[in-house]
């Protein structure tokens, strides 16, 4: 970071969200967006609280904050605005949910399964880039302005505050390969509910566990689901939609009050291996909100991740010991989609009895595996002792979570 940066006026140090510009039709329509208000004020000012955040830091963040609130007025005027395209409700249609712990194969498993072209799985852009007017898929023209426009917009947000963006993204794409069709947890984030961002508010202010409550996250998803049926007005899918996002697992039964049809797929792996690299994903997450030199906010980030990666084991455990061999549930283990990734996913077709294998989706996952293996992007090493933290699978919930989906 330069110091050039951190001396510009031009810098935010705070934020403030109205509903000025949100037109009367869409706040009748729409009365949600007030819940999503409270919670992004909740969630920045939250984390602005904490005193060890650069001054860059606060520029990017309350930035993303002001732009996530844009992108969502923008949505619900315009839908308020133009009568619907279809008659379809998406929840008539079914769905499936990559939702298994972050690091554990299901970002690979998501960009297998949406090679399938019956397969409707959204785009950054389809849901927070510039995500008005909604476009189809085959506009690629179009998607690319408007992922190089936002990019623009980016770049001058990291050059006010001092930071390489280039390098910040060439160390994230490192440690999360970034691709075609992008995790919901992106709606999630618009609303709010961002949990690597969670764990830099003070340790008073409980904004991780608020952050993972499984009560009230009804507006999140009210939300998620108008912006997923405006996309399907626009170009629905010939079977099924796909959306994957680790954070599901924290509101599970949210999840299924709004899409009761849902197939959940959920990807499995040793904790001792998900842990640390959870923990350096976050860290590397958040590198541009703490000073590098500053040692007492990393330890404090490391507990926090442990705490908010505690939380997602228990409610698995909590919500698979409440539904005994389900069928509308699938697991895999990591090690065996990173054995024979088109042998899992012919299990997981073989399952869902909506799901139709064809030659030229089998064709087509060949393709991305040879146009994308693994480390393209870069790699990178982590360790729990990185973190200072002790070997975390001898808690109790970390061998019950290992009995119940990794046992041989």
């Amino acid at each position: 970071m330069t110091s050039e940066g951190q001396n510009n006026s031009k810098l935010l140090h705070d934020f403030h969200l109205t509903d000025d510009d949100l037109s009367n039709d869409a706040k009748d329509r729409f009365p949600f967006h007030a819940e999503i208000i409270n919670s992004l004020n909740f969630f920045g000012h939250s984390i602005l609280m904490n005193k060890n955040l650069t001054r860059a830091g606060r520029h990017i963040l309350c930035s993303k904050i002001i732009r996530r609130h844009e992108n969502i007025k923008s949505v619900l005027n315009y839908l308020a605005s133009t009568p619907r395209q279809s008659k379809q409700k998406i929840t008539e249609v079914p769905m499936i949910v990559i939702c298994g712990l972050c690091r554990t194969g299901s970002t690979l498993l998501q960009n297998l399964m949406a090679c399938d072209p019956a397969c409707r799985a959204p785009l950054l852009t389809d849901m927070i880039v510039q995500p008005i007017p909604p476009i189809l898929r085959s506009n690629i023209t179009e998607h690319k302005r408007r992922i190089n426009d936002e990019a623009h917009f980016e770049k001058q947000v990291f050059e006010i505050a001092g930071y390489d963006m280039e390098q910040y993204v060439k160390n994230r794409s490192s440690s999360h390969a970034e691709f075609e069709y992008e995790e919901d947890t992106v709606l999630h984030e618009e609303v709010g509910l961002q949990g690597s961002l969670s764990q830099l508010a003070p340790k008073h202010m409980n904004l991780v566990v608020w952050h993972a409550d499984s009560k009230n996250k009804d507006y999140a998803y009210e939300y998620h689901r108008t912006v997923l049926q405006m996309l399907h007005d626009v170009d629905p899918p010939h079977t099924h939609w796909q959306i994957k996002s680790p954070s599901h697992l924290l509101w599970m039964d949210t999840l299924l009050k709004y899409y009761p049809q849902a197939s959940i797929i959920m990807s499995h792996r040793r904790l001792d291996e998900v842990i640390p690299s959870a923990c350096s994903l976050f860290r590397l997450l958040n590198s541009i909100y703490f000073d590098e030199n500053d040692s007492n906010s990393w330890k404090f980030l490391g507990e926090q991740s442990m705490t908010l990666l505690d939380i997602w084991i228990h409610r698995i455990v909590e919500f698979r010991s409440r539904q005994p061999q389900p069928t509308n549930i699938f697991d895999i283990r990591y090690k065996d989609l990173m054995k024979d990734p088109i042998g899992t996913v012919r299990q997981i077709y073989d399952h869902f009895s909506f799901l139709q294998w064809s030659d030229q989706f089998e064709k087509a996952m060949r393709t991305w595996l040879v146009n994308n293996y693994q480390g393209k992007q870069g790699r990178h090493s982590y360790s729990l002792d990185q973190f200072g933290l002790s070997k975390s699978n001898t808690k109790e919930i970390c061998k019950q979570y290992e009995n119940m989906f990794l046992a041989d």
